[in-house]
């Protein structure tokens, strides 16, 4: 056979694979961001939530958006990314600019009633607003991204084949994290929080250590509070309420480790400061502090985020749901929960300013790990 017939058949072959690829994934529709519903959308999985929600996001019409860091897409996590008018719209490593055009986006679907908000201290320093183009661009609605991320892409092929697994295993043999109602209900938060067996609680001095000073570097240093960041997101929250959408903002659990980094890195008064700016933009719910949950090492997965039962309680919270009631554990999430605004602010800060000073007059091991982090 002669070299330019090989090359031939060789392009054509490479041309009917790609094809093929293309309509699998596009018929399989493993994200839902196309309109084949071949498939039970309860199969469906998000992986790569900065490159495929911002898709979802756009074509679903859900009545409630969840946005913030990874401290809601991994802590209240919806394993398909959408479900039961939900949608988990956190973005890992989230600035508060991207939050807010995720959060733009949203306010385009007239379907829209609710946004749950979660406001990170280190997304209010002026340092930690690095621009992220190709997720703008996706979130701007590009079709190259589009076609890209969700039909052009090998791991998507992956990712559809997947899910066809999953429909023919069957719905039983799904977790039932994965079918759950959104929230979960209190039952299986009580069975989940018991069974995850994971964690902060399994992570020796030295791996923490890791955490506070590689796994996230510049977590809180040269922290400069950040007047226009804190405005940008007053306007957006104040433009979200004129359209008639409820805003729910709150300030997630911090293990004390975190709080002690806070501290030791003598930023506590601009920590007492952003709640401050929040409480002057509307109320808030906030679970953070020198309190129960912080000092629970069994409720975190790691020293930034909850387990995703924790998340739960927390969500059922926020949206004014009873909380679940089966242990200690689950019960102190929602003793620690204190509903604040600008009126009671200053009185819940020189609560918070005694906790504080009790949980910090002695040498606790959250003082050490996190101080001989520091010196290395």
């Amino acid at each position: 056979m002669d070299r330019p017939r090989v090359l031939l058949l060789m392009f054509l072959f490479t041309f009917a694979a790609l094809c093929a690829g293309t309509a699998l994934n596009y018929l399989v529709n493993p994200y839902g961001v196309w309109p084949p519903a071949l498939i039970d959308p309860i199969y469906r999985r998000i992986v790569h939530n900065r490159a495929e929600m911002p898709h979802l996001l756009r074509v679903a019409e859900p009545t409630t958006v969840m946005v913030g860091s990874s401290r809601v897409y991994q802590g209240i996590p919806i394993g398909q990314g959408y479900r039961d008018g939900v949608l988990n719209a956190g973005l890992g490593g989230a600035t508060l600019r991207q939050v807010v055009e995720v959060v733009d986006l949203a306010l385009a679907n007239p379907r829209l009633r609710r946004i749950v908000w979660d406001v990170d201290f280190f997304q209010l320093d002026a340092g930690f607003d690095q621009d992220a183009p190709t997720l703008d661009e996706r979130i701007a609605g590009s079709r190259r991204l589009l076609i890209e991320d969700t039909l052009l892409n090998l791991g998507t092929l992956g990712d559809s084949l997947d899910t066809i697994k999953r429909a023919l295993r069957g719905r039983r043999h799904l977790r039932a994290t994965r079918t759950a109602t959104v929230p979960w209900p209190a039952g299986l938060i009580c069975r989940q929080l018991k069974a995850q067996d994971f964690g902060l609680t399994h992570q020796t001095p030295a791996q923490i250590k890791i955490e506070l000073t590689r796994s996230f570097p510049n977590l809180y240093v040269n922290y400069r509070f950040s007047t226009p960041l804190l405005e940008l997101f007053r306007r957006t929250v104040n433009r979200a309420r004129a359209r008639g959408v409820e805003v729910i903002v709150f300030v997630p659990p911090m293990s004390q480790y975190e709080l002690e980094l806070v501290r030791q890195r003598g930023l506590w008064k601009t920590f007492e400061d952003f709640k401050r700016a929040l409480a002057s933009v509307g109320p808030f719910v906030d679970f953070s502090g020198y309190n129960e949950i912080a000092r629970h090492d069994e409720l975190f997965a790691d020293v930034l985020h909850t387990k995703p039962a924790v998340g739960y309680q927390v969500l059922r919270i926020v949206l004014g749901m009873e909380p679940a009631a089966c242990s200690g554990e689950v019960r102190l999430i929602a003793r620690d929960a204190v509903h604040l605004n600008r009126h009671t602010i200053e009185g819940e800060l020189a609560r918070e300013k005694t906790m504080r000073e009790i949980a910090t007059a002695r040498k606790t091991r959250y003082a050490e790990v996190v101080a001989e982090a520091l010196d290395r």
